[in-house]
């Protein structure tokens, strides 16, 4: 019985649910009809008045036009009428003037023949006659002429008059009718937009008591559930106490109710499944696109990144894609994903870059290093393709060149010479250096304006892609070949290593990063001569958006045009070396299908010619066929630079992955060794996190330095106390860390003793005749103790003047050898006053309020480096300034 019971009231709720949805789905539909009916008589209401009034204008327009073709007509009729009565006017009396006038002159004439017959009778009379007559045949003329003038003038006013009426009636009747159709048109507008809203109303009306009526079923849907619940527990209670009686509740399931019951749950399903999706996030395919600093200036891929993210772009599937690109050195990007793949470990990017990446920055699907040799070198360390260079397209391609200033590349013979890397290694080498060159126009000998040693700066090939890019370039000038044809015997070649090392012997110290480039550029052609750089780094320094050093901190350069002195860029004839910026897809567990899919839409976005055209006004050149003559295109002489250079190519990026492999592992080995003492102040000021920072410092300087370098040591307070002497660094690691954790900040600033010390221990170290030989100084404060002064340290001037007495003490003035006093800020260093047997360059780290104008002084004697910093970036500085060695 209760099964039948419980089939029973099932059957009656299925029906009751279809027929109040059938009920429903009718009223829905019923409504639309009447909606819709009610629109298409508004409709066809709006249609026939718009007809109406549409042809009521056009058929007084047509009116307007026969009434103003009439009118014209007659004008026109009585213009020329008139014209025609006064020519005749005109003519007719002309003709009477002129017969009038022949007849008196005629009378006149056969008059005064009579009388001069009668001459001594009617002389008188026949002159009184003939007056007369020539009289009455003036007045006549002039009569007749005035008639005509009178008749000229009234006939003319007559036409004129006719002629602006009618054309009044011209210009009158049209606007009138115009103006009638455009009243007709507005009264139609103003009727269908009456229709319209009517229409709305009517919609509205219908729509609001629909919605109340939805309500008032969505009321009593509430209640009937909430009565199922109550009978329901109610039989539940019954059942479980066995008391019949317990409840009142009874559920009344009428029509109606059961109708409202069906729209309830079904309004609720609905408002479910909303809320659910617009509670979930909608998915996303996540695109990671590691690039460099060079290509996320302004306007570039930051930017790029952000248009293509607003455009909802999406893969097949449906899916929208999301691109966020970060900014990785290119050494770290092959590195990461070595160190990733091989180990399964991530780097400390964070860590690695001293905070300039992110710490939380995600795994990455695209990379794009400078130059595409950092690949290489990770598909041959993992053993398998990470990055398929082969088919990873170019974002941007710049060259890199020797920039050099126009006067010094005119010595050379550019530009209608070929110039190269063998010109200017011959240069450098030649003792007589800019000295075999006479003067300038103004008399000037070059090497009094240059210097005379021709001096090449170049980045760190262990860092810089620049550096790297010449280094392996290198090789393939030094053994006569293409990068893509070099072999490990090339490598190993002794002519071909000792070339390398040769090469290596024209630079005073290596560049640790372009910041320290810039600075060497913008200090002016004193400290450096030749340049290897990239086309849009030679750019952006004659834009003044470029970063260099001034008075030790990092600031933006200001621009180079407008200096006398301009810029060119060599592409040298052995050939020039791209940098091909791919986007390259990781082939790894993390890179998904739809990824893959997602960064070849990304990729295709940014090669587009829109994109593509925004880094040509960036200053590269395409990576794609676009004109390098483009308008927009900075390729150009305005810049230095030559669009239709280079002529000859050589792409470090085709060398064999295991012969790139053996040229990096060559660098400790041919690279010119360093022989450096660190000359550290630990006097009372240094106390506390100062010192616990240069002995962190110290320890990763040791950590980074190459190999084939020798290290020695020399504390200094009151004096120099505390001295390790110059031995290689394999030898000495050991005693300077110790020497680095005893150190005890206490006593004053004995500086130019001990730096002293440290040029002694340095110039008499035993090593190799060509290594680069310096002093690396660090301090926070300024001498104020010791014998020896800065000018028994350095020879100074202030432009033109010999600087003849400076101790650099606290306090101390300056005099030049006139005995003037010269500020600091105005003082130049010029070189060692120490004598030595090798060139010795001082380095200068100053902390926090140290004299920075000393460190200038002591760097700019011996063409070195200096640099201020905050004791939080201490650390990280020592460890950098070690890479110049």
């Amino acid at each position: 019985r209760g099964i039948a019971w419980t089939a029973r009231y099932t059957w009656k709720g299925v029906t009751f649910v279809f027929s109040s949805l059938r009920l429903l789905i009718q009223a829905f539909f019923k409504f639309i009809w009447k909606g819709f009916t009610a629109i298409l008589k508004f409709l066809r209401q709006c249609i026939i008045t718009l007809l109406k009034w549409i042809w009521f204008p056009f058929d007084r327009t047509a009116r307007g036009i026969a009434w103003t073709a009439r009118y014209a007509w007659k004008g026109v009729t009585f213009v020329f009428s008139s014209l025609w009565l006064l020519i005749q006017a005109f003519f007719k009396f002309l003709r009477i003037a002129v017969s009038t006038t022949i007849k008196y002159i005629s009378l006149g004439i056969v008059t005064l023949l009579k009388w001069i017959c009668f001459p001594f009778v009617k002389t008188a009379l026949g002159i009184a006659w003939t007056a007369r007559y020539l009289w009455a045949g003036v007045t006549l003329v002039f009569s007749s002429l005035w008639l005509l003038i009178q008749a000229f003038f009234n006939f003319t006013w007559k036409v004129f008059t006719e002629i602006f009426n009618y054309l009044w009636l011209m210009i009158f009747a049209p606007f009138k009718y115009i103006w009638l159709g455009v009243k007709a048109v507005f009264t139609v507008i103003a009727s269908g937009i009456k229709h319209v809203f009517h229409g709305i109303q009517v919609v509205i009306t219908k729509f609001y008591k629909s919605f109340i009526s939805l309500i008032k079923m969505l009321g009593t849907g509430c209640a009937v559930i909430i009565d199922m619940l109550k009978f329901g527990w109610q039989r539940v209670v019954r059942v479980l106490l066995g008391n019949p009686e317990f409840g009142t509740t009874e559920l009344n399931l009428t029509r109606e109710r059961l109708r409202a019951l069906a729209v309830t749950i079904v309004v609720l399903f609905t408002i479910f499944g909303v809320s659910v999706k617009l509670a979930l996030p909608e998915p996303t395919i996540n695109v990671v696109h590691w690039t460099t600093g060079h290509l996320v200036r302004d306007g570039l891929l930051m930017d790029m990144a952000k248009e293509f993210n607003e455009s909802d772009n999406r893969i097949a599937s449906g899916t929208r894609i999301v691109v966020q690109v970060c900014n990785v050195p290119s050494e770290l990007q092959g590195k990461y994903l070595t160190q990733l793949i091989k180990h399964g470990t991530r780097i400390d990017l964070w860590k690695e870059t001293n905070g300039y990446v992110d710490a939380d920055t995600p795994d990455p699907v695209i990379v794009t290093p400078s130059s595409a040799h950092w690949l290489v070198t990770t598909n041959h360390e993992v053993e398998r393709t990470v990055v398929d260079l082969e088919n990873s397209l170019p974002i941007v391609r710049p060259v890199i060149g020797i920039v050099t200033y126009e006067e010094m590349a005119k010595l050379l013979g550019w530009p209608d010479k070929e110039i190269g890397y063998a010109d200017i290694i011959e240069l450098c080498g030649d003792p007589d250096g800019w000295s075999k060159y006479s003067e300038d126009r103004y008399g000037i000998a070059y090497s009094d304006k240059w210097g005379q040693e021709a001096l090449l700066a170049f980045t760190d090939p262990v860092t810089s892609s620049t550096g790297r890019s010449l280094y392996l370039g290198l090789y393939a000038i030094a053994a006569n070949k293409l990068p893509q044809d070099l072999t490990e015997k090339d490598v190993q070649n002794p002519e071909v290593v000792e070339y390398i090392k040769n090469f290596q012997t024209l630079i005073d110290h290596y560049l640790i990063g372009t910041t320290v480039l810039n600075t060497k550029i913008h200090q002016g052609p004193r400290y450096g001569h030749f340049f290897i750089m990239p086309e849009d780094n030679l750019i952006h320094l004659y834009e003044g958006t470029e970063k260099a050093y001034e008075l030790g901190r990092v600031v933006t350069a200001p621009p180079l045009k407008g200096r006398k002195q301009r810029m060119v860029m060599i592409y040298p004839k052995e050939g020039s070396m791209p940098r091909n910026n791919i986007a390259g897809i990781v082939q790894a567990d993390w890179v998904t299908e739809e990824q893959v899919e997602a960064s070849q839409q990304w990729i295709e976005f940014i090669r587009r010619d829109k994109q593509q055209k925004a880094f040509m006004a960036a200053g590269f050149r395409p990576g794609t066929d676009l004109d390098l003559h483009y308008p927009g295109s900075k390729i150009t002489a305005e810049y230095g630079l030559d669009p239709d250079e280079p002529r000859v190519v050589l792409n470090p990026s085709y060398t064999k992955p295991d012969v790139a492999q053996e040229i990096c592992e060559a660098w400790e080995f041919v690279k010119r060794p360093g022989i450096v003492t660190y000359v550290v102040d630990n006097s009372g000021s240094m106390i506390g996190n100062k010192l616990d920072k240069t002995k962190k410092g110290l320890n990763l300087a040791l950590n980074s330095m190459a190999t084939n370098n020798q290290v020695g040591f020399v504390t200094f307070n009151d004096a120099a106390d505390m001295t390790i002497p110059v031995r290689p660094l394999e030898e000495n690691r050991g005693s300077m860390e110790d020497a680095v954790d005893r150190m005890e900040a206490q006593g004053e600033t004995a500086l130019y003793d001990a730096i002293k010390k440290g040029i002694e221990m340095t110039d008499t170290a035993e090593g190799d005749e060509n290594a680069i030989r310096a002093v690396v100084v660090l301090t926070d404060g300024q001498a104020n103790r010791g014998t020896t002064e800065l000018d028994d340290l350095i020879l100074m001037e202030s432009d033109p003047y010999k600087i003849i007495k400076f101790a650099g003490m606290v306090d101390s003035i300056a005099y030049d050898e006139r005995g003037m006093p010269i500020p600091r800020d105005q003082i130049t260093g010029v070189d060692l006053a120490v004598e030595t047997r090798h060139p010795v360059q001082i380095f200068f780290i100053g902390i926090g309020d140290a004299d920075l104008d000393i460190g200038r002084m002591l760097s700019e004697a011996t063409g070195a480096e200096y640099q201020g910093v905050e004791e939080e970036d201490l650390a990280n500085v020592l460890e950098e300034f070690s890479k110049y060695f």
